[in-house]
């Protein structure tokens, strides 16, 4: 696990088993692999989307200048201004 952001900002482990248990869409069309993400690391293009509205209501709240999405199998902790990675949940 990442150590969390001087926020506090993370992905708990709560937030893990929820995101693991909502359905996946197919995967198969071609999206960016999760290696391709480090924290700390900037990150923005067409294979990051952001997390279904009703998933993100199951999930601890953030501060309003982080977000979630999802690249490959793996969901980042972004913040929201500068694309920045602040932790990522791997293989779910």
């Amino acid at each position: 696990m990442q150590p969390p952001h001087e926020s506090g900002a993370r992905i708990t482990a709560i937030d893990r088993a929820i995101i693991r248990m909502y359905p996946h869409p197919d995967e198969a069309g071609g999206l960016a692999s999760e290696a391709d993400a480090q924290p700390g690391a900037g990150l923005w293009d067409r294979d990051t989307a952001g997390l279904p509205a009703e998933l993100e209501r199951r999930l601890t709240p953030l501060p309003k200048e982080y977000c979630r999405v999802r690249r490959g199998r793996a969901v980042l902790l972004m913040d929201a201004r500068t694309h920045k990675v602040i932790d990522i949940a791997r293989g779910i």
